[in-house]
């Protein structure tokens, strides 16, 4: 028959408590929903077409400042509201050159942080193929 000491009791309710507390570390932990399920890039470059990528970018990123109502109040009278508009600023390297922070150029957006390295390269592929209206 075993015996009950204090010391047995003791040793008892320790060994529970590190199995409960093993328990409660193992089940409590904090992850990190990026690392998780990371974004995966939908990049796609291979659409530089002026109506369906170059368009939408400015109509999201420039136009609050360049369009062609406001331009001369907030954008420096650099015009991007028409296609003409937008390909002159192609045409002459200020909108590769200010989107890219490129030294000598207006870093743009102003105010904002740069755009992402995928939008920068369909403007640039749209630029080099010859700024078209397509």
């Amino acid at each position: 028959m075993i015996r009950k000491t204090a010391s047995n009791i003791n040793f008892i309710s320790l060994v529970i408590i590190l199995v409960i507390s093993g328990f409660i570390y193992h089940s409590c932990y904090w992850d990190n929903e990026e690392y998780l399920y990371p974004k995966i890039s939908q990049c796609d470059t291979s659409v530089f077409t002026y109506s369906a990528a170059i368009k939408p970018i400015l109509d999201s990123y420039c136009l609050s400042c360049h369009a062609n109502n406001v331009a001369s109040s907030f954008g420096g009278n650099v015009k991007l509201g028409t296609y003409p508009d937008v390909k002159t600023v192609a045409d002459n390297g200020k909108l590769v050159g200010s989107i890219g922070h490129q030294n000598g150029f207006s870093a743009m957006p102003k105010g904002s942080s740069k755009l992402e390295g995928c939008k920068i390269t369909i403007i640039r592929k749209w630029v080099t193929s010859g700024a078209l209206n397509n």
